[in-house]
């Protein structure tokens, strides 16, 4: 029987819609039409329609610290059929997001409670260095993300899905779903298939 192995799964745009959210209160607050493929850098806050308008990048990042903000995303499709199906084939998942502000840490941890109630306290992870973590996979959308992991665990197996943002991550990843952020529930049918077949 194969060894049990540990799979570390991003949060944001991974599992959780957060790009939906983010630019529809955007929108309202500014009235403008953004969508993502306007986010063509991983700094969001320089894809703003007006980059000298002396709110929108500041308010931009300020949505991110609304209470209730977390809370309110929904699953992105195939997310958590996919978790599930990863976790019943026998791997440890192992939640990984990152956050500077206290309410979305907090409602974070709820927002995975919620939805994969099979993870616990102990399989959440929340900082900016995933590199520390020791695991067989990964699964991120940030192109940081995905570089520092493949430096530092060379032998992990690397999954990605091509956004208009992170191109960058690409060439460190074993499997980069191109266009996949278009069909989230194909692109995990893709990743759960990746992890079976590569074990």
């Amino acid at each position: 029987m194969p060894r049990k192995r540990r799979i570390l799964v991003d949060l944001d745009a991974i599992g959780a819609d957060i790009y939906a959210e983010w630019l529809g209160r955007f929108n309202a607050r500014f009235g403008t039409s953004m969508v993502i493929e306007d986010v063509t850098q991983w700094d969001i806050g320089k894809c703003v329609p007006d980059p000298e308008h002396p709110e929108q990048r500041t308010y931009m990042y300020a949505i991110l610290e609304q209470e209730g903000f977390y809370r309110s995303l929904r699953p992105l499709p195939g997310f958590i059929e996919g978790v599930n199906e990863l976790h019943e084939d026998g791997n440890e998942i192992i939640i990984a997001t990152a956050t500077q502000v206290p309410i979305a840490a907090k409602e974070k941890m709820e927002w995975v409670f919620e939805h994969l109630p099979f993870i616990g306290r102990k399989n959440i992870y929340i900082g900016y260095s995933k590199n520390v973590l020791v695991a067989d996979g990964l699964i991120d959308d940030g192109p940081h993300n995905v570089e520092a992991y493949r430096s530092e665990h060379p032998r992990a197996l690397i999954a990605s899905v091509q956004y208009p943002f992170n191109d960058a991550g690409r060439a460190h990843c074993d499997l980069y779903v191109e266009g996949g952020y278009k069909d989230m529930a194909a692109t995990w049918k893709k990743f759960v298939e990746f992890f079976r077949n590569n074990r």
